[in-house]
């Protein structure tokens, strides 16, 4: 079993990324995989099949706050701490 990799026009990834990269970044945090995957998972979805978040990022040391539902609808949210990142 072998996988082939399909001929044709690609998405310009590389230079869509070349050009976030050029810009100056307006935060950066670091954060637990583990516990922002199990937030984003634990959101209900209340009778719809799509899951959007609204996701709060104040800056570095804050609560990253993860809000779901329409206006009007129970609010479903989620706090994730952030940790520290070493100096680069």
């Amino acid at each position: 079993m072998g996988y082939v990799q399909p001929e044709g026009q690609y998405y310009p990834v590389d230079k869509i990324l070349k050009e976030y990269q050029e810009k100056e970044k307006m935060i950066t945090i670091g954060i637990n995989a583990k516990y922002l995957k199990d937030a984003l998972d634990s959101i209900s979805t209340y009778d719809s099949d799509k899951k959007m978040a609204k996701i709060d990022i104040y800056d570095s040391v804050s609560p990253v706050i993860i809000r779901t539902g329409r206006k009007g609808e129970r609010e479903n949210l989620k706090i994730v701490l952030p940790a520290r990142l070493r100096d680069d």
